[in-house]
This record gives structure tokens, C-alpha cells and sequence, in this order.
């Protein structure tokens, strides 16, 4: 979903790369 693509986007840069690869990974699964 590009919603859930541009929310992990986000999130990834108030977060950290981590997490933002974490979510990005989870999203793909």
C-alpha cells in the first residue's frame, strides 16, 4: 500500500534506520 509505504517512510526518518529497515521488512513480509 503506498499509505503504509509513505507512514513507514516517515517513521523510519523520526526514528532511526533501524527501525525503518525493521518496519520495511515487516511491511514486505
Amino acid at each position: 500500500m503506498i499509505l503504509g509505504a509513505a507512514i513507514g517512510a516517515v517513521t523510519a526518518l523520526l526514528f532511526a534506520p533501524q527501525s525503518g529497515a525493521e518496519l520495511r521488512a515487516n511491511l514486505q513480509e
